[in-house]
């Protein structure tokens, strides 16, 4: 099936730069930055912007992350956010 998504802009995407910029430098060891993958709820698999996440390269080569192994997830809206 098909999922429609709106097309990013100049401000979301120098906004993602900035934060993974400022996330690689402060996220402590055993965790990684991941921009714009996917995770896995429950009921759903959402592609949050930006996620920090307990694990490695290594960790989620045949999975996503869970909800207990992400420290931090960001969405940023700066059109959509009404």
């Amino acid at each position: 099936y098909l999922v429609l998504k709106l097309p990013t802009n100049p401000p979301h995407d120098s906004s993602m730069m900035v934060l993974d910029h400022l996330l690689q430098q402060m996220t402590p060891e055993g965790y990684m930055v991941r921009c714009q993958h996917g995770s896995d709820l429950p009921d759903s698999r959402p592609e949050p912007d930006i996620a920090v996440v307990r694990g490695d390269f290594r960790t989620f080569r045949a999975r996503h992350p869970r909800p207990d192994e992400m420290a931090l997830v960001v969405e940023v809206a700066d059109s959509s956010l009404l």
